[in-house]
């Protein structure tokens, strides 16, 4: 199957680049995977503004993740004025595509490190993260020919290289590396981390970041049963 990913496009700051990339692109995804922060914070109806981007391009479902920029407060608004769209937060989903049962799991991640502003506005934040680390790999167990991770944030520091290093804990959780060890999907898939690494390995299970800015292009990559 034929998987098109991207995320962080931060609406109208990278809209020129994913309407470009659509442009140029010239397969056609089994299904689009979104991997948040579609907006900037607090602009909740521009969502349906960049769907409607990537619906002149691709026919194909569109499975879609929570950014940090997709606030808590917005998330049903979103969900509702983007029907076509399915969206997990902290779920899971299953389709046939390419002729294979897939099963998606979708998460905004966790953090290492809660930033200032989560810690003051977003009570028992530590105990969410790491709950949600949980959940993810209790998703993960269920059945399917294909298993895909979708999440925001970086599951591991080794997609980082590039940021700050002192950054780290507030981009990503090295947690999730326990999870994909033992869970093994057959790929998983992030954004956030503009100027980190587009590709890396968690004990031979690929990890892409497809963060719009850091590709300039949406990332598309083959996937099939594990042998």
């Amino acid at each position: 199957m034929l998987i098109a990913g991207t995320g962080d496009i931060h609406h109208p700051k990278f809209t020129h680049l994913l309407e470009s990339s659509l442009n140029s692109m010239s397969v056609s995804p089994d299904a689009f995977l979104i991997a948040g922060d579609v907006l900037k914070p607090n602009d909740p109806s521009d969502y349906s503004q960049v769907m409607e981007i990537i619906d002149r391009y691709v026919e194909c479902p569109l499975v879609a993740a929570f950014g940090n920029t997709e606030f808590s407060e917005d998330r049903d608004y979103i969900r509702e004025q983007n029907p076509s769209i399915v969206f997990l937060d902290d779920e899971s989903c299953n389709m046939k595509l390419g002729g294979i049962d897939t099963l998606i799991v979708g998460s905004t991640g966790s953090l290492e490190r809660p930033t200032s502003w989560q810690k003051r506005n977003i009570p028992h934040i530590n105990d969410i993260y790491k709950a949600r680390v949980e959940t993810v790999s209790s998703l993960l167990k269920a059945p399917g020919q294909v298993k895909i991770l979708l999440l925001h944030y970086a599951p591991t520091y080794l997609t980082l290289e590039g940021e700050r290093k002192n950054s780290y804990p507030w981009m990503g959780t090295r947690r999730y590396e326990a999870v994909v060890t033992e869970r093994r999907p057959d790929a998983v898939i992030h954004a956030h981390a503009h100027n980190g690494s587009g590709y890396a390995e968690i004990d031979g299970i690929p990890i892409y970041n497809v963060s719009l800015p850091l590709n300039e292009e949406v990332v598309t990559l083959e996937l099939g049963p594990s042998s």
